[in-house]
């Protein structure tokens, strides 16, 4: 799995704490994505702020594309909330898929 990320116009020790917990928490998907055989998946993560709540996507295609997006005044709870909704997501498609 391979993870892009994207905020333009967050701080420098803004973005770097966006990174660093989005790579710890988005690794759990890593098991996940690895059941559909040795494709490498990318996983395009995003923040923005707006005034004072932050908005975090996530998007991954399988072969779906799956989007997923959060707000939040606190970036980390909004990354969490991202993932799990990313994930919840990814095994619903994977399971219809299997059916």
């Amino acid at each position: 799995m391979h993870l892009v990320f994207t905020g333009p116009h967050l701080t420098e020790p803004t973005y770097e704490t966006f990174v660093e917990h989005s790579e710890k928490k988005f690794k759990s998907l890593q098991r996940i994505l690895n059941t559909n055989g040795d494709f490498e998946h990318e996983v395009r993560i995003s923040a923005s702020k707006s005034g004072d709540e932050f908005e975090v996507k996530a998007e991954v295609k399988i072969p779906e594309v799956i989007i997923a997006k959060a707000k939040d005044r606190d970036l980390r709870r909004a990354i969490d909330e991202v993932k799990d909704r990313l994930r919840d997501q990814i095994k619903s498609t994977l399971e219809k898929k299997r059916a």
